[in-house]
């Protein structure tokens, strides 16, 4: 299973040469990151040459306390780092969704820490390969209760929901050579 970010929209947004400053910013961000004004977030020096950010989908449990979206916290790190993109989330195989939990993204270039560079990382995640072939379609039927099978010729039973959820959990790490 891959998740995969695109090279032409990785090396845009995550290379560069970065001169002078990075957006210092602690914001909480609706669920589609739909406003990108970054007026209330701070430029700093960045003598590191590098920016980054975090990302983290809100919950009553994440550190941010985001009423529903993003928290968004950004600045420059301690200390140089490669870029990459490093991400935790999910994927629901029956609906085919993707649902991101943590974003965390290194970039090399000024002020490329921002609202708008998160949201095309995130837009732009794909998943491959299909793993429906894994669901069962015996067990797909909507139809609430449960089904009996018997395992070869022992009069064992086993009961199945006939829901069947199957979730995979990884993270992705991806750093940028040039």
């Amino acid at each position: 299973m891959n998740a995969r970010i695109p090279n032409e929209i990785l090396n845009p947004l995550l290379l560069g040469d970065l001169r002078s400053t990075c957006y210092q910013c602690d914001r909480c961000l609706d669920e589609n990151v739909i406003g990108t004004n970054m007026s209330d977030c701070e430029l700093i020096p960045c003598p590191n040459y590098a920016c980054n950010f975090v990302a983290t989908r809100s919950s009553t449990t994440s550190i941010g306390q985001c009423n529903s979206g993003w928290h968004f916290n950004s600045g420059c790190p301690p200390s140089t780092e490669p870029a990459q993109v490093d991400m935790t989330l999910m994927y629901y195989i029956r609906s085919k969704t993707v649902v991101i939990y943590q974003m965390e993204a290194t970039c090399l270039s000024d002020n490329c820490n921002n609202f708008t560079t998160f949201k095309q990382l995130k837009d732009a995640i794909t998943v491959d390969p299909d793993l429906s072939c894994l669901i069962n379609d015996a067990s797909s039927s909507t139809t609430s209760g449960p089904i009996t099978t018997t395992l070869g010729s022992s009069a064992e039973q086993i009961l199945m929901n006939r829901k069947l959820f199957i979730l995979i959990i990884f993270s992705i790490y991806i750093t940028i050579k040039y």
